[in-house]
């Protein structure tokens, strides 16, 4: 299979604002594919974050509605030590409370759990 280099452009953005890779900062050998077409394979989506920000854990989840995978990405935030310091920001919960939201969620996650045959291939290198 054919590999591509990160487009110039990427590599000035990620320098410029010291921006990592999560993915690779958590496996640095291992080839993941997040975009599945016919002919070809790409780690297409990604997360990039500041060197303040720790990645634990990566996800990908094949999805029936695309040919990109659903990425996720538990992190650690650095806390502030100063009490004056604004603490990080946090996800509304009221999202959580919407039935709309709870329900799509609910069935993406059924849906995943169920598929047999996963799209996400691993392999070393």
């Amino acid at each position: 299979m054919k590999t591509y280099a990160k487009p110039q452009t990427l590599i000035t953005l990620t320098d410029n604002l010291n921006l990592h890779d999560t993915y690779r900062t958590l496996h640095p050998t291992l080839t993941t594919y997040t975009h599945h077409a016919p002919n070809s394979q790409s780690r297409l989506d990604r997360f990039y974050v500041n060197p303040t920000i720790t990645p634990q854990n990566h996800k990908f989840f094949p999805t029936p509605f695309s040919d990109h995978d659903l990425i996720t990405l538990t992190i650690t935030l650095p806390y502030p030590t100063d009490s004056k310091t604004r603490h990080p920001w946090k996800n509304n919960i009221n999202t959580h409370k919407n039935i709309e939201y709870q329900t799509q969620t609910s069935n993406l996650i059924q849906e995943e759990t169920q598929t047999k045959n996963s799209q996400t291939h691993y392999s070393n290198g």
